[in-house]
C-alpha cells in the first residue's frame, strides 16, 4: 500500500496522528482509536516507522563508512 493509494481522509489522519503524537501523544492515542480503520492506520503508521528508521540508519551508517574513508587517504 502507497500513500498515492491511500484516501485523502486516511492520509489527513495519518498526518495528523504523527503530529499530534509530537504535540500531545494522549490525544494522538485517542484520535487513533477513535478512527473506525484502526488496524490499517496502525499498520501504515508501524510501516513508516520502520521506514523512516531504516532510512535514517542506512545514512548514518553510509556517512560513517564514507568519514572513514577520506580519514585513511
Amino acid at each position: 500500500m502507497t500513500t498515492a493509494s491511500l484516501s485523502r481522509g486516511t492520509a489527513e489522519t495519518i498526518a495528523r496522528i504523527i503530529w499530534l503524537c509530537i504535540t500531545s501523544p494522549r490525544q494522538a492515542v485517542r484520535e487513533l482509536l477513535s478512527a473506525a480503520d484502526v488496524r490499517t492506520l496502525s499498520l501504515i503508521l508501524v510501516s513508516l516507522g520502520i521506514a523512516i528508521s531504516s532510512i535514517s540508519g542506512g545514512i548514518s551508517e553510509w556517512l560513517n563508512l564514507s568519514k572513514q574513508s577520506d580519514t585513511d587517504h
